[in-house]
């Protein structure tokens, strides 16, 4: 670096004075710079940001171009089952649509890098600990081995890593971890298409209307802002589940009481993904249930909905117990406290209709000018308009909506 050798061990740590490097020592200053007409001989590649050592395998570099055509792969294997999965024309016309959907929002994971985003390097991090921690044996992992130069970080118990382990594996079988991450992404995407697509589709008792619903659920510049300009993968994995939770909810208290194991994997999904969005989906479900309170009555619904949260609390507890414990330890969370009418979302920036997606959080410090994109999008409040002007069409020629099975006529 600046014409000067410096050498780092593996756990990143600079060596001063004497040191052994294939054999052969070495003098460095107390600064740990070398004689510029030494040469070092290179005996690993690391990638150093603000000196902070984010990567030890060779394969990370800064573009990583030689495996590039991995995302290519994942996406033509995702077409080909969409094409044995389709069996039937009207199918194959609906998993096409969705198939771009997917293409369309993994744009970015072609590029021969990672689009930085916010939170990149924290979700990294939590990607290499769970790699490091399942090479030491550890699983599930409480401690993120990779964090402060090997002496571990507590992560783990206060942020769910389950579905990270898909990164991390991937990179114990020799996947880069660019690569590892962008193909992870790419499955995020089609994972959120195919929930939003089952969940509204049975919901509307239609599945028209479920393509439909998915191609905006997956395309919504919120959710894409969340992957690609936040970098908040436990955001991004949280809403994945938020549509099944939906579509639980409803046959819980509206449907068939018997499938009350989607609102239980819907909850479980969203709890593993990210404590903040578990938190408001929580509080929504409580808040709709009270609405629906009456609904509860009937013995076989009460039975439904308590087998949902027992169950979903049952196959949590591996995660909550640790939480709650470390919780009750008194940390302090003062810093993590932020205003609330000083970040608020403001009404005109939820309703911009064509936001950019790029800038920071929202703040009166500011404007709303240089935030990031937290909009619905023209896609959503044109497609919310349309259904308002046909019901209040239908409704003038006195057709009225009537319920029909499980859709809308």
């Amino acid at each position: 670096m600046d014409g000067r050798a410096y050498y780092f061990d593996e756990n990143g740590v600079m060596a001063v004075g004497k040191a052994v490097v294939n054999g052969t020592q070495y003098e460095f200053t107390a600064e740990g710079l070398a004689d510029p007409s030494i040469r070092v001989p290179a005996v690993k590649w690391y990638a150093l940001d603000d000196g902070v050592v984010m990567e030890r395998n060779r394969h990370f570099k800064a573009n990583g171009s030689e495996n590039f055509h991995l995302p290519a792969w994942g996406m033509l294997l995702l077409g080909l089952l969409l094409l044995a999965v389709g069996r039937k024309r009207e199918d194959r016309a609906e998993l096409f649509f969705l198939y771009a959907a997917v293409l369309f929002a993994s744009v970015p994971l072609f590029l021969p890098y990672l689009v930085r985003g916010h939170d990149m390097r924290f979700h990294l991090n939590r990607i290499l600990g769970l790699r490091d921690s399942l090479g030491y044996g550890m699983f599930p992992a409480r401690l993120n081995s990779f964090s402060f130069n090997g002496f571990g970080y507590g992560e783990p118990v206060f942020y769910p890593n389950l579905f990270l382990y898909i990164p991390a594996l991937l990179m114990k079988a020799g996947v880069p971890m660019v690569n590892a991450v962008q193909l992870w992404l790419m499955l995020c995407h089609a994972g959120t298409a195919a929930i939003m697509y089952f969940s509204a589709g049975r919901l509307f008792g239609s599945r028209i209307t479920g393509c439909l619903c998915s191609i905006l659920y997956t395309l919504g510049i919120y959710r894409l802002g969340n992957c690609y300009t936040r970098s908040a993968y436990g955001e991004f994995l949280a809403m994945m589940f938020l549509p099944l939770v939906i579509y639980g909810f409803y046959e819980v208290f509206f449907g068939d009481g018997q499938k009350w194991a989607f609102l239980t994997i819907g909850l479980t999904g969203v709890l593993q993904s990210h404590i903040i969005t578990a938190a408001l989906t929580a509080a929504a479900c409580c808040a709709a249930g009270l609405i629906c309170i009456r609904r509860i009555f009937n013995r076989e619904r009460f039975a439904a909905l308590t087998k949902a949260l027992a169950f979903t609390a049952g196959l949590n507890l591996w995660f909550l117990f640790p939480l709650v414990d470390y919780m009750r330890a008194g940390i302090n969370l003062d810093a993590l406290q932020y205003p609330g009418d000083r970040y608020a979302l403001t009404l005109s920036k939820l309703l911009e209709l064509f936001p950019i997606a790029m800038g920071a959080t929202p703040s009166i410090d500011y404007g709303a000018r240089d935030s990031m994109a937290l909009a619905l999008g023209f896609p959503v409040l044109a497609a919310t308009g349309l259904l308002i002007f046909s019901v209040d069409a239908a409704e003038k020629r006195g057709g009225g909506r009537e319920r029909a099975g499980r859709g809308w006529k």
